[in-house]
């Protein structure tokens, strides 16, 4: 089965808190298709 509900460990004081990443924005508008070129260019190449 699962747990119903938790409770934070004791001497979990140092959790540090994810922060949702900012969306991704470009200084001019662009086409459809110069963000698939960008995105194939990205990972073409992105390193191993």
């Amino acid at each position: 089965m699962g747990c119903a509900g938790s409770t934070p460990a004791e001497g979990d004081g140092n959790v540090k808190k994810i922060r949702k990443p900012k969306p991704w924005k470009h200084p001019q508008p662009i086409t459809k298709s110069q963000l698939e070129q960008m995105r194939e260019e990205f990972w073409d190449t992105a390193p191993s």
